[in-house]
C-alpha cells in the first residue's frame, strides 16, 4: 500500500525487509517479492537498480512459471 501511495522509500525498505526474512526455499515468493521491488524502484527514479532487480525477479519467474510475477514485471514498461 506504501508504493500505491507514493510513499516509495518506505515501500523499498519494507520490501526489501520481507525479502531477506523469507527462506532461500520460497522461490517463487520470493521472485513476486523481487518483481514488486523492482517496481517500485523504478517508479522512485531509480531505475538502473529497478533494471537488475527485474533481471534477478524475470529469472525466478521463468525458473517457476509464476505468471504473476511476469504480469507484475510488465508494469515496468
Amino acid at each position: 500500500c506504501y508504493r500505491d501511495l507514493g510513499l516509495h522509500g518506505r515501500a523499498v525498505a519494507m520490501l526489501r525487509a520481507a525479502i531477506a526474512e523469507l527462506p532461500v526455499t520460497y522461490r517463487r515468493d520470493r521472485g513476486q517479492y523481487l518483481a514488486r521491488l523492482a517496481v517500485t524502484l523504478n517508479e522512485a527514479g531509480e531505475r538502473e537498480e529497478a533494471a537488475v532487480v527485474a533481471d534477478q525477479a524475470r529469472g525466478l519467474a521463468q525458473e517457476t512459471g509464476s505468471v504473476r510475477t511476469l504480469a507484475e514485471l510488465d508494469r515496468l514498461r
